[in-house]
């Protein structure tokens, strides 16, 4: 009876799916070979607990807390969890998780002030780049051929590129366009460029990132 219930999946290489809840009590497998859908781990209640999905090389998932106090790594297969990092105490802090080349996992800011870097192997969480405050920044990430990951504006003028490597975040673009909730998640294309898929936006765009 959740309003929201979901916000994120990731496919195993077994075919079965992982749901992040957000509204839901707990998260959610789905196996359509099967045609089974069924509950895991201890109920935990909240609006808007996580986002996204990330699976690690482990088999193991990184969520990024939004409404919740700390990110969170599930160990589905040991029905066990570990939650990480500290909380700011804002609601919707970040949208979105992007798995790095380095096995690291990168959580894109909303309502955060900078994004972070998830090390899975130590638990340590590493925010970077100027703070920026304002409200629901980016939707989604999307990792790059040079292991950039380009941040989807959502409220932001402008798309903006996090290099986890020299830790900068940079704004992208010529054209700056207001509005709210304007992108919802991108998609890296065949020849390089980027597609943004449109939420409150007109329409959805291409952009490229070089």
């Amino acid at each position: 009876t959740a309003n929201y219930k979901y916000h994120g999946s990731v496919r195993w290489a077994d075919g079965r799916v992982f749901l992040t809840p957000s509204d839901a009590t707990r998260p959610m497998i789905v196996d359509h070979i099967a045609k089974t859908a069924k509950f895991i781990g201890v109920e935990e209640y909240g609006s808007l607990k996580y986002s996204g999905a990330t699976l690690l090389p482990s088999g193991k998932i990184v969520s990024a807390a939004s409404n919740a106090y700390q990110s969170i790594i599930w160990d589905v297969e040991n029905q066990t969890f570990k939650k990480i990092g500290l909380s700011d105490g804002l609601d919707q802090k970040h949208k979105g998780t992007v798995l790095l080349a380095n096995g690291k996992v990168l959580i894109v800011p909303a309502n955060a002030a900078r994004p972070s870097i998830i090390d899975p192997t130590d638990f340590s969480v590493t925010p970077f780049g100027p703070s920026d405050t304002m409200s629901y920044k980016y939707q989604g990430g999307v990792l790059l051929p040079d292991g950039r990951v380009l941040m989807v504006n959502a409220t932001a003028k402008r798309p903006a590129i996090a290099d986890p490597v020299s830790l900068t975040v940079e704004s992208i673009g010529n054209i700056s366009e207001d509005g709210h909730d304007k992108y919802n998640g991108g998609v890296l294309l065949p020849d390089g460029r980027i597609f943004f898929g449109t939420y409150a936006a007109k329409r959805s765009v291409v952009i490229s990132a070089s």
